[in-house]
C-alpha cells in the first residue's frame, strides 16, 4: 500500500529563489523575484506576491501544478483528441467546487490542499510535482496569470525578500493582460479618445491600486523593490492600505484597515 504521509522536507535551511512573472503581459514586463523562507506556507507565499506586484487584495487566488501537454479529453461532435495542459493540483483558501462538461469527458481531479498548511519545503520534496509548471492566479474574472520559475537558493532568511524585478505592478480590475494594454495605450495617446480618457479618469480615481499619477512618461516602468521589501517584512500582521498619491507604488499596511480617496470627474469628460 501506497504511504499517504507528507514527503520529507529537504534539511537545506535555505531560501528557494522563484521568479514571478505576469503572463501576456509587454513593454514592460512585470515580473518579480522573490527569496523565499523554506517554511513559509503557500498562503504566505499568496501574501508575498500580492505585496511585490501592488495588487489590492478583494479576489480570490489559487495555486495550480500543470501536468505535461497530453490530450485532455475529446470533441464529442468531431472526435478529435484536442492537447491541453491540465492541473494536477491546486493549493488556495478554498476547496474549488465541481462544475459539469457537456459533452466533453472529464479530466481527472485535481488534489486539493488547503495553502495555509502546505509548505514551499513540503511542495519542492513532491517528485510528482517540483518539475511542473507552477502557475499562480489572481482574480478569476480578470484572470492574473502569474507564472512562476523556481531559479536557485538563497541565504536563510526569517521573511520573504524581493531580490529583482521589473514594471510596474497592473492595475486592478482594468480587464486582464488586454485592459492593461488598453490602459497604457491611453496614456501614450497625445489625443485621447472619449473612452481613453475615461479609462485615465478611473485609474486615477477609482482604481482600487491605482494612483493619481497616472502612467505617462516612464511611470509604467517604475516601480521600489525598497518599498516592497519594507512591507515584506512586516508579513503577516499587516492589512492592506493604500495611498493613491503615492507616485513609485508604495503600499502601506496598518491595523485599521483601507482607505480610499474619491476624486470629481474632470469637466472635459
Amino acid at each position: 500500500m501506497a504511504s499517504t504521509s507528507a514527503p520529507t522536507p529537504p534539511t537545506s535551511r535555505e531560501n528557494y529563489l522563484f521568479q514571478i512573472t505576469l503572463k501576456d503581459i509587454q513593454d514592460p514586463l512585470i515580473t518579480r523575484t522573490l527569496s523565499c523562507p523554506e517554511d513559509a506556507t503557500f498562503h504566505e507565499f499568496h501574501q508575498a506576491i500580492m505585496i511585490s506586484f501592488n495588487w489590492a487584495q478583494t479576489h480570490e487566488y489559487n495555486f495550480q501544478v500543470f501536468n505535461d501537454i497530453a490530450p485532455s479529453g475529446t470533441d464529442s461532435l468531431l472526435g478529435i483528441d484536442y492537447m491541453s495542459a491540465r492541473p494536477v493540483a491546486e493549493f488556495s483558501d478554498y476547496e474549488p467546487e465541481d462544475f459539469p462538461q457537456i459533452g466533453i469527458p472529464a479530466p481527472p481531479k485535481a488534489v486539493w490542499k488547503d495553502s495555509s498548511k502546505v509548505k514551499i519545503c513540503e511542495y519542492m520534496a513532491m517528485s510528482a510535482y517540483r518539475d511542473r509548471h507552477l502557475q499562480y492566479e489572481y482574480d478569476f474574472g480578470d484572470g492574473w496569470e502569474h507564472a512562476i520559475t523556481h531559479i536557485g537558493r538563497a541565504p536563510r532568511t526569517e521573511k520573504f525578500v524581493c531580490v529583482g524585478g521589473e514594471g510596474h505592478g497592473a492595475a486592478e480590475d482594468a480587464g486582464g493582460p488586454f485592459g492593461w494594454d488598453e490602459l497604457k495605450e491611453a496614456y501614450k495617446t497625445k489625443s485621447p479618445s472619449q473612452s481613453q480618457k475615461e479609462k485615465m479618469w478611473w485609474y486615477e480615481s477609482f482604481c482600487t491600486n491605482g494612483f493619481n499619477t497616472g502612467l505617462s512618461g516612464d511611470r509604467a516602468w517604475r516601480w521600489s523593490q525598497e518599498r516592497v521589501n519594507g512591507q515584506l517584512v512586516r508579513l503577516p500582521e499587516m492589512v492592506w492600505k493604500h495611498d493613491r498619491k503615492d507616485d513609485v507604488c508604495e503600499l502601506f499596511w496598518d491595523q485599521i484597515g483601507a482607505t480610499k480617496k474619491v476624486l470629481t470627474a474632470p469637466k472635459d469628460l
